[in-house]
C-alpha cells in the first residue's frame, strides 16, 4: 500500500470537493433568485478546498505537535519562531506519514496572525521547570 492510499493524506477527496462545488452552485442560484450579485465560484471553490485541506492537515498532525515542539524549542523573536513553526509542521507531518506533496505549510500571513495573537505554539506544551536545585558544594 502506497502513502497516497494509506488513508493518511490530507488532500480533499472527490466527494468533499463535489460537495463544496454543489453548495456554491446552490448558493449562487439562491443569490440569482433574489437579485444579488453572483459569487465568484472558481475563487471561492479554491479557497474552501484549501481551508478544508488545511484543517485536515492540522487535525492529522495535532497528536505529534507536542513531540515536535520538544524537539524544536525555537528561539525568541520573529525569525526564530518562524523557523521553529516551519520545522514543527514539517516534522509533525513526517511523523503523521503525510506525503510530502500534501504538507501544508502556513503562509507567512497566517504565521503572523498566529504569532501576533499569541496562538503559538499550536498546542499546549509543558515548559520545563526552570527552578532546578542548585548544586551547593
Amino acid at each position: 500500500m502506497t502513502k497516497e492510499f494509506a488513508g493518511k493524506g490530507v488532500a480533499a477527496s472527490f466527494d468533499e470537493k463535489r460537495s463544496i462545488y454543489l453548495n456554491l452552485v446552490k448558493r449562487n442560484d439562491i443569490r440569482r433568485q433574489v437579485g444579488l450579485p453572483r459569487l465568484n465560484i472558481p475563487m471561492l471553490y479554491r479557497k474552501k478546498v484549501a481551508v478544508l485541506e488545511d484543517r485536515k492537515f492540522l487535525d492529522s498532525i495535532r497528536p505529534y505537535l507536542p513531540e515536535a515542539y520538544r524537539r524544536f524549542p525555537g528561539r525568541p523573536g520573529l525569525p526564530g519562531r518562524l523557523k521553529q513553526h516551519l520545522d514543527v509542521l514539517s516534522y509533525s507531518a513526517e511523523l503523521a506519514d503525510i506525503p510530502a506533496e500534501q504538507i501544508r505549510l502556513n503562509s507567512f500571513q497566517e504565521f503572523l496572525r498566529l504569532y501576533t495573537t499569541n496562538k503559538l505554539p499550536l498546542v499546549p506544551v509543558p515548559c520545563p521547570d526552570s527552578r532546578e536545585p542548585e548544586n551547593v558544594a
